[in-house]
């Protein structure tokens, strides 16, 4: 059992609950995995697959099958995921799926099949992917992982059995960042909150221009940034509700001022928004960044003058 699924309880639950599916063999043909940070969706999936393949079936990680997985060279474990993080998995990675679905298992009985941020995938990758899952060959198993199913067809999701990680406890939403890995991008953009918080802080106080603004976040990635204003978004909805006592006091005074500028129905307006841009950007279309920023700071202002007065 690997460390990740050792230290996060959702992810312990969960395991409890798939894995005399996965020791038995008894697998539906698609499963979708829908878990945010902090689950670590790919630890999660190996674990899954490793009580499938052991020799053992226990996921003793230690003979050769478990190995395998743990040093990514199974021959029957297939990872597919986006070529780059601002990018959607595309219809040409599906398609080299189907070309290897149909082939015999080398090792063992069933190949399997995972689509890492199946969310991802553009318009073309999701219909190529639901003609395979219309009629799977019988030695392949899919498993889907997505952090959030609002940009995954109904059709595909109709094709999966759907198991959802419960969230952490934690109420303090932006307590969470740190459990990103330090390494990736969304993690050093969080780092930066504070400087996020503060910009809205500033914008609404007048000390900031909404230019100057989008200048100094143009050269971020727009999804992890779309994702950090939506994270800033839902704290100032929740505590309107409720406030957590494990927020630090710098950002709970922060949070305190801007909530006191937009009500929830322009929260839940703007961040209405954010899933608009993010799924235009899920489906490789074209987004000019400098300007959907100033638009969505515009946005900000006008619901900040218009709901919060």
């Amino acid at each position: 059992m690997s460390s990740m699924v050792e230290q996060h309880s959702p992810q312990l639950q969960m395991l409890e609950t798939l894995k005399p599916m996965f020791v038995n063999k008894h697998l539906p043909q698609s499963i979708l995995l829908v878990g945010a940070q902090p689950v670590d969706l790919i630890s999660f999936a190996k674990d899954c697959i490793a009580n499938f393949y052991c020799i053992s079936s226990n996921g003793c990680g230690t003979c050769r099958q478990c190995v395998m997985i743990q040093e990514g060279t199974h021959p029957d474990l297939q990872f597919v995921t986006q070529e780059s993080p601002d990018k959607a998995i595309k219809v040409d990675q599906i398609r080299d799926i189907q070309q290897n679905i149909y082939q015999t298992p080398q090792c063992t009985t069933h190949r399997f099949i995972v689509i890492h941020r199946a969310c991802k995938m553009n318009q073309a990758a999701a219909n190529a992917l639901l003609k395979v899952l219309e009629e799977p060959p019988k030695h392949s198993l899919f498993m889907l992982l997505a952090e959030q199913v609002h940009n995954l067809p109904a059709t595909v999701m109709s094709r999966c059995q759907k198991y959802v990680f419960k969230d952490q406890v934690d109420t303090a939403i932006l307590n969470h960042i740190h459990l990103y890995d330090k390494d990736s991008s969304r993690s050093k953009l969080f780092g930066d909150t504070t400087n996020l918080l503060t910009d809205l802080v500033d914008l609404f106080s007048g000390k900031q221009n909404i230019c100057a603004m989008s200048a100094k976040w143009k050269d971020v990635m727009l999804d992890d940034l779309l994702w950090g204003f939506y994270l800033i978004n839902a704290q100032l909805i929740h505590g309107h509700y409720y406030v957590s006592p494990n927020q630090e006091q710098s950002t709970t005074e922060q949070l305190e001022y801007l909530s006191k500028q937009l009500t929830p129905m322009a929260l839940f307006t703007l961040n209405d928004k954010l899933c608009v841009l993010r799924k235009k950007l899920n489906n490789s279309l074209s987004v000019n960044q400098l300007l959907s920023i100033e638009d969505l700071l515009l946005d900000y202002v006008k619901l900040r003058l218009v709901e919060g007065s």
